[in-house]
């Protein structure tokens, strides 16, 4: 599951499905305290602290030390695994952050950091050579696996290559198991943890763009939850989904 804790962002790259721009629009540490409880109730396996970016956000460090003492997850089994996902603009440029996430990652073998950098799309250089970045649980991405065609990938024409929609797997698995958390921890178990996303004002969104349009609340009851997922529909993606079978269409309810 993603908690996206601002739509801000300063790097301004040329293949972002969020089309993300400097703004306002941050989630409060009372929001992500709620998210936080959202996912223990049907979160799962991963829980993905992102944006925008999330260092935008004033309050992201207390509400990455909040994760960090409160997430358990859903699956009853113990304590689920915390990612930051962050284009590592503003930590590059301050040590004392760096030796401040490195303590928590000493303190807490269930968080670790992905940074994504890709020279091609990203104009803003950042000096990865530091030794912060070689760091074992600071995984660093420096390609794009799979573009996808929303914000400004869609705008800039770039080419993409997706089998479905961002929200197909969350979709057709909560309608198999009319159960959220049960869905959420399938995927996981099958690497797929980028769905749904809480949004910064609590909103619940079952694509990882935040360009994509609200399902449902963090605050709506259980049963009504299920009902919201299972009936959601969106235009937004038709030039991937042209391409789903008809088997495949009737798993999302299309």
């Amino acid at each position: 599951m993603i908690i996206s804790i601002t739509e801000s962002c300063h790097m301004g790259c040329s293949h972002c499905m969020d089309d993300a721009k400097p703004c306002e629009k941050h989630m409060s540490m009372r929001t992500f305290q709620d998210a936080i409880s959202f996912f223990n109730q049907f979160g799962g396996l991963e829980c993905l602290i992102t944006g925008g970016e999330p260092t935008d956000n004033p309050e992201w460090l207390k509400m990455l030390e909040y994760a960090l003492q409160h997430v358990h997850g859903s699956t009853g089994t113990g304590i689920a695994h915390i990612t930051l996902a962050t284009n590592a603009m503003n930590i590059a440029n301050d040590r004392d952050v760096q030796y401040y996430l490195l303590h928590l990652m000493e303190r807490y073998r269930n968080f670790s950091i992905q940074v994504t950098h890709v020279d091609q799309y990203y104009p803003i250089h950042v000096d990865l050579s530091q030794d912060f970045f070689k760091c074992d649980r600071v995984v660093v991405c420096t390609k794009i696996e799979a573009m996808y065609p929303l914000g400004r990938a869609r705008d800039n024409n770039l080419p993409w290559k997706s089998k479905c929609c961002k929200c197909f797997n969350i979709r057709s698995a909560t309608r198999t198991f009319r159960d959220l958390s049960k869905a959420s921890i399938l995927l996981a178990m099958n690497g797929r943890f980028c769905t749904p996303q809480v949004s910064f004002d609590g909103k619940l969104k079952l694509g990882e763009s935040t360009l994509c349009p609200p399902c449902s609340s963090i605050y709506t009851g259980t049963e009504q939850l299920i009902e919201d997922i299972c009936n959601f529909h969106c235009n937004n993606c038709d030039m991937v989904n042209a391409y789903l079978t008809p088997e495949q269409r009737k798993a999302i309810g299309e």
